[in-house]
């Protein structure tokens, strides 16, 4: 039989790739199966490492653990090594064979052979479980005594595993781990630390007992690797000891200033910012040579450096914002590098800079500088150019290593958003306490509206319509900035960005009309026939808005009205009606609405401006006398001041003149004489409850406050007040009476009730228990048979009443 090696299965799989491979090998595991029963180890061996092979390209071969299992127990190296390599690839921690190799891997590790015992190793760092783990303990930590370097070397990276699947162990193995850290061999030491560093990532308290040792290492030694491990190590030691803190800052110091290592001298940094070497009392020197050596980071060709030199930059800024503050520039400038992770972080960076108003304002305007260039070069880039830079790009043979691929239109997109979130944030900080300058930051958001997209631009009109409102010294410049942009007709054009700013714009200058120049082309500029073209929200907003700056101007005209204010006012009110009859038949309910609402306002404006004069004249003096005072002091007709109450309520902001009442009018004085209601009150009410309410409420508000009687004559007036109230109720069925305790008789409920409203309520303020007691309560028992007897009538008559049945307290008085 005729078997084929390794090399040949790999030629034979490249031979059939994308051919009949499943066919092939199907055929190479039939004859794989027919080598690995052979009793020849070698061709065992070499069929087993096939299988291997074909493991790794994905196929499975479980069913050949055991003969795998057979190879490792070969007294041969070569077969032994072949078979250990099988396992870590085919072998896993459910396989059934894996029990069967403890007895074997025991066996290996204590044989006199080296290479045996580094098989075993190298096999059983791979293998290991929490059972072979516990059965193969000692012999691990015996093999770290062991006389080879290269195999402690091994035993240490053995341990590891062993301890991340039982750390019971690390209990056994303290005394081990000093003394192999103070091995003669480097290699040695080396395993020692990566291993101590890779468990302390994981919970460090434990190997703090170690750190002398680890000190001793890291002053004496010169290998970099080993240097790096050492302090990585001390920056996840430092924070569960502070002592260290003081131990670590000569040191460290030293090597930052002394290593050309651009590796040691950033992991120097990055220890002394995660192990809080920053923080403490004398470590400005240490911060200042750090954020010294991150700046020349931040100054250099390499990308990598770049970036952890921003985020090294980042962890500085809570301790010490005014070094980090140095390098604002280089910050700021890395916006515009091409590597999209840089500009995040350089971003993220400059947005934790700008904790004062001076940083701030520098800030926020080189963010808006680079939306406005990447606005720009946007507009100029158009899609046939970009596509011939694409191209240019895959025809070219050789690119600059350093130099990052351009972002893609979506990705630029969409940190543009971002630039423009940060900006809003950095604003909206501390309920905008950091802002130096309220006129400053509105311009801002002025220029940010038309370069953000519809995600972003309502965030910018809520904080432009709240900065307004809340900062009186923005209010007029922003009428002013915002009325020469509602003027503009380009800003009506469909497919703009503008739209949530001109309803802004609009509800500002609407709000604060004080500060508008020339209201009446304003008032044409919200009603024009280009407000198609924005949303209907919009326009529901601007149309709501011109009728509010109408109202204003309208009551402004009172005080110098003359013929040419009546022309004035005529021909923009029959331009307002015009405009408006086009936007009731839109087909937007709220746009419908308001344009409805104000065409109805303005019928009822020129009604008034053409009947007034007869009005006036056909009323009678006692309806017209306020009415004409009002015209009169206001020196404009009535109408214009028609539509000022229904959108303005800031009286110190509008300008009205307020009209004085006649002396004949007295708001307080009753509209019907008091002889007329009294009369009409004792033929509702002749008992004179309602009348004596409503005397006594109007006594009281007439009279002075009086001093409290004492208590005893409260009480008195309580008696009578409760005694009159039985008198008055005690012949009503409907009526739930209550009485003093020890009045029950037996007698019925209506006697009783009798008796004791007859009597003198002496009893009647004794407990409140008493007044309220539920056993009092009459029960009445109503009978179809009462109905039946009752004479039929439409409505109820005095002959026809029903009755109350009065039931004894039987059952009650069993009880008692």
């Amino acid at each position: 039989m005729f078997e084929k090696s390794l090399s040949a299965l790999i030629k034979g799989l490249r031979s059939h790739r994308g051919k009949d491979e499943a066919k092939y090998v199907a055929s190479m595991l039939e004859e794989i199966r027919a080598e690995i029963k052979s009793g020849d180890m070698e061709i065992k061996a070499e069929a087993v490492l096939k299988l291997a092979y074909l493991q790794m390209l994905g196929y499975r071969v479980s069913s050949a653990s055991f003969h795998i299992l057979e190879t490792m127990a070969s007294s041969r190296y070569h077969t032994k090594h072949i078979g250990y390599l099988a396992a870590t690839l085919c072998f896993a921690e459910d396989t059934e064979v894996l029990i069967l190799a403890t007895n074997l891997i025991k066996k290996d590790l204590n044989s006199a052979m080296p290479l045996d015992v580094l098989a075993a190793l190298n096999g059983l760092s791979h293998l290991i479980t929490q059972e072979l783990a516990q059965h193969l303990a000692d012999d691990i930590l015996r093999m770290l005594t062991h006389t080879r370097p290269l195999v402690r070397k091994r035993a240490v990276l053995v341990l590891h595993s062993a301890i991340t699947k039982c750390p019971e162990i690390l209990d056994r193995v303290w005394e081990r781990l000093r003394d192999l850290l103070c091995d003669e061999d480097p290699g040695v030491v080396t395993a020692t630390v990566n291993m101590i560093c890779e468990l302390a990532r994981r919970h460090p308290a434990p190997f703090v007992p170690l750190s002398p040792q680890l000190f001793q290492i890291l002053t004496t030694t010169s290998n970099n690797w080993l240097l790096i491990k050492v302090i990585k190590l001390f920056g996840a030691l430092a924070p569960v000891e502070p002592r260290l803190v003081r131990r670590l800052l000569k040191p460290i110091t030293d090597i930052i200033s002394t290593t050309p290592a651009m590796s040691v001298l950033y992991e120097c940094i990055h220890t002394s910012i995660i192990g809080g070497m920053l923080e403490g009392a004398g470590s400005d020197e240490l911060a200042r040579k750090c954020v010294d050596n991150l700046g020349r980071f931040l100054q250099d060709v390499d990308q990598n450096l770049r970036f952890i030199a921003l985020v090294a930059l980042g962890k500085v800024v809570p301790t010490h914002a005014y070094l980090v503050a140095q390098h604002q520039e280089t910050i700021l400038h890395s916006i515009w590098h091409p590597d999209l992770t840089i500009r995040l972080r350089a971003l993220d960076l400059a947005c934790h800079l700008a904790s004062e108003p001076a940083s701030l304002r520098h800030i926020v305007g080189v963010l808006l500088s680079y939306l406005e260039e990447m606005d720009l070069t946007s507009m100029s880039q158009n899609a046939s150019q970009a596509l011939k830079a694409a191209l240019d790009a895959d025809d070219a043979m050789v690119t600059e290593p350093a130099s990052a691929p351009h972002l893609s239109v979506s990705t630029n997109a969409t940190f543009r958003a971002q630039v423009a979130e940060s900006i809003l944030d950095l604003g909206a900080a501390e309920n905008y306490a950091l802002i130096p300058d309220a006129v400053w930051y509105m311009n801002v958001l002025v220029r940010l509206a038309p370069l953000v997209d519809t995600t972003v631009v309502s965030r910018v009109v809520d904080q432009l319509t709240e900065i307004v409102f809340l900062h009186a010294s923005a209010r007029q410049r922003a009428c002013e900035r915002l009325q020469t942009l509602l003027l503009d007709p380009t800003q009506y054009e469909p497919n703009t960005s503008t739209a949530e700013l001109l309803r802004a714009g609009a509800s500002i200058c609407s709000e604060y009309v004080e500060y508008v120049d020339s209201v009446p082309p304003l008032v044409r500029a919200l009603v024009q026939d280009r407000l198609s073209n924005l949303p209907p929200r919009s326009m529901a907003v601007l149309i709501h808005s011109a009728l509010k700056l109408y109202a204003y101007w309208a009551a402004t005209l009172s005080s110098q009205w003359s013929n040419v204010c009546q022309e004035e006012f005529e021909g923009l009110t029959n331009d307002v009606m015009a405009q408006l009859t086009k936007w009731a038949k839109h087909e937007d309910s709220e746009v419908h609405e308001r344009a409805q609402e104000g065409l109805q306002l303005f019928v009822l404006i020129k009604n008034s401006l053409s009947t007034s004069a007869d009005d006036s004249s056909q009323r009678p003096e006692s309806a017209s006398s306020w009415t004409d005072a009002t015209a009169s002091e206001q020196g404009g007709p009535r109408a214009l001041h028609l539509l000022l109450p229904l959108f303005y309520t800031r009286a110190q902001d509008v300008n009205v003149p307020v009209a004085r009442l006649p002396e004949q009018m007295n708001l307080h004085a009753w509209i019907a004489p008091e002889s007329s209601w009294k009369k009409m009150l004792k033929v509702v009410d002749p008992a004179g409850a309602l009348g004596t309410r409503s005397a006594r409420t109007t006594s009281k508000s007439k009279q002075k406050p009086r001093m409290q009687e004492p208590p005893h004559k409260e009480e008195e007036t309580q008696r009578s007040s409760s005694s009159s109230s039985h008198r008055r109720h005690e012949d009503s069925p409907f009526y739930l009476t209550s009485y003093p305790r020890g009045a029950r008789s037996k007698l019925s409920s209506r006697s009783k009730i009798s008796d004791l409203a007859a009597a003198e309520p002496e009893d009647v303020s004794t407990t409140s228990a008493s007044q309220d007691n539920l056993d009092d309560v009459p029960i009445v028992k109503l009978e179809l048979s009462d109905l039946s007897s009752m004479p039929k009538h439409d409505t109820p008559t005095a002959g026809g009443t029903l009755q109350p049945k009065k039931v004894a307290h039987k059952k009650r008085a069993q009880r008692k």
